[in-house]
């Protein structure tokens, strides 16, 4: 027969290998429900001490852009303009004289204004407005000097009249990675108060509408004036 002590001695063991069971259960149980989630590349963090990954694809265009230099621009407004004159649109760029110095060089007629503006070493200005015809007397595009200044010129009509608007874009030549880019610095948008006269008015209607006059007007008045003469 089995004796009582044996027995005890194997209920022993095996409890103590179920107690082990169980723990080792739990804390692996426990291991896997502490871990953290596993991150796809997209969602992993980027290390933003690492120079490559700081790197940014607008430095070239940022670089270029910190070495223009700061010139002052003055330039002339025609307002109020007659719809049958032509205006002179003056512009002047420099990098010495001051904003109150330059708007005395400017000898168009017009309100003067001036502006300080980033300048390259090639600047272009373009005049448009679709209310007027625009004559560049000028090239467009300039070399620009630091030591003497930078003019523009152009003649602009009216097309017709009331409120026209007239815009001005200066835009930087910066090169960058290499090649010689176009980048817009500031646009000047002004609203031209185009005139008309009464005298004006009657011609411009008489020009429209001669045939209509004629027939109706111009050709009855001379058959009564005939009839009275005879």
């Amino acid at each position: 027969m089995i004796g009582t002590g044996w027995i005890l001695s194997t209920a022993i063991v095996l409890l103590a290998v179920l107690l082990l069971f169980i723990t080792t259960g739990v804390v692996y149980r426990k291991g896997r429900s502490q871990e953290s989630p596993v991150l796809t590349s997209a969602e992993r963090p980027t290390d933003k001490s690492n120079p490559a990954n700081s790197a940014s694809i607008f430095s070239a265009v940022d670089e270029a852009l910190d070495k223009l230099q700061i010139g002052n621009i003055a330039f002339n407004s025609p307002s109020p303009m007659n719809v049958d004159d032509s205006a002179r649109v003056e512009l002047r760029l420099d990098l010495r004289l001051p904003p109150a110095a330059l708007v005395k060089t400017i000898s168009a007629r017009g309100v003067v204004e001036y502006a300080t503006i980033k300048v390259s070493d090639r600047m272009t200005a373009h005049l448009h407005g679709e209310e007027f015809a625009i004559t560049a007397n000028t090239p467009e595009t300039q070399a620009v000097s630091s030591r003497e200044p930078t003019s523009w010129l152009w003649m602009v009509k009216p097309k017709t009249v009331g409120q026209c608007e007239l815009c001005l874009n200066l835009i930087a030549i910066v090169d960058i990675d290499g090649s010689r880019q176009e980048r817009n610095i500031e646009t000047f948008s002004r609203t031209i108060h185009v005139i008309v006269t009464p005298g004006q008015r009657v011609k411009k209607f008489v020009k429209e509408h001669w045939k209509w006059l004629s027939g109706t007007i111009l050709i009855p008045l001379v058959g009564w004036w005939w009839n009275q003469r005879h």
